[in-house]
């Protein structure tokens, strides 16, 4: 199932458990505005899924996929720019905008930049790329719960000087798939928060990933993230996926100006193995 058809289900899950809307009169609310999603686990892919925040009292959007596609941005101009370089990203998928030829230098300042055409509103942010970190050993293992089988991680990298923070995502490598894919995987997010110089870091973790099985091959990728981006996904890591991407984010930290979400890019160290057997 891809990201798209996952936010219809839990869109229609969580509308089944609310109740009716309260009809209040006079009550301010607040304007829809851009929501940015960074996705950038992709191999040479960096990529932002936009979509459009809903007032509050407005609920849940309704299962029509008519009113569903209102709060997706599609056919909106987003450009990222720095280090020299101007990229225009394509979009993929509905929301969904990427480029496969920008390159990212450590200590230069990326600016975006999304125009939706249909509203007339324009949002911006700025981000800028750290050291890249570098997997020094990795293993994976099968943790079986019951009848399912999950993903134990174990791995070591070098840390960075200062206090730094990391992020490792797990996911199911398919070599058939086509750069637009990267929004349709199912990703496991490991975030690592380390404020003591060690010359090594070791995490052990369990991945859950749905339909993986032994035999499968996984892709570990490890980034080094600021702490903006780390606490904006602690804050947001516990929701539902419904709720993430199509929800109200205002308590949420931003980079986004005139808008909602984070802007980060980043350098992925990446590896591939094989689960299993």
């Amino acid at each position: 199932m891809n990201r798209y058809a996952i936010i219809v289900s839990s869109l229609l899950l969580l509308q089944a458990c609310q109740p009716e809307p309260l009809v209040l009169k006079d009550v301010p609310q607040a304007e829809s505005k851009m929501v940015v999603s960074t996705i950038t686990d992709g191999d040479n892919t960096v990529g932002v899924f936009l979509t459009r925040s809903f007032a509050a009292l407005e609920g849940f959007p309704e299962e029509d996929a008519e009113i569903l596609s209102k709060y997706i941005v599609q056919k909106a101009l987003v450009s990222i720019s720095g280090a020299g370089q101007d990229a225009l990203l394509n979009e993929l998928y509905p929301g969904f905008y990427a480029s496969d030829a920008l390159s990212l230098i450590p200590g230069e300042t990326y600016a975006f930049v999304a125009y939706d055409n249909t509203s007339g509103q324009q949002i911006t942010a700025n981000t800028a790329v750290l050291e890249k970190a570098f997997i020094e050993e990795l293993t994976v293992t099968e943790y079986p719960v019951g009848d399912e089988v999950f993903i134990q991680v174990n791995i070591r990298f070098q840390d960075l000087p200062g206090k730094n923070y990391y992020m490792v995502n797990v996911s199911k490598s398919d070599p058939n798939s086509d750069p637009s894919e990267v929004v349709n995987r199912d990703v496991h997010t490991q975030l690592i928060e380390e404020d003591v110089d060690e010359a090594m870091i070791k995490e052990e973790f369990v991945a859950f990933l749905r339909k993986v099985v032994p035999g499968d091959t996984l892709r570990i990728s490890l980034a080094h993230i600021s702490p903006e981006y780390y606490f904006y996904l602690d804050q947001v890591s516990g929701n539902f996926i419904g709720e993430s991407l199509l929800s109200e984010p205002y308590n949420y930290p931003t980079n986004v100006n005139g808008g909602y979400g984070f802007f980060n890019l980043h350098e992925f160290d990446r590896r591939k193995v094989l689960f299993g057997k």
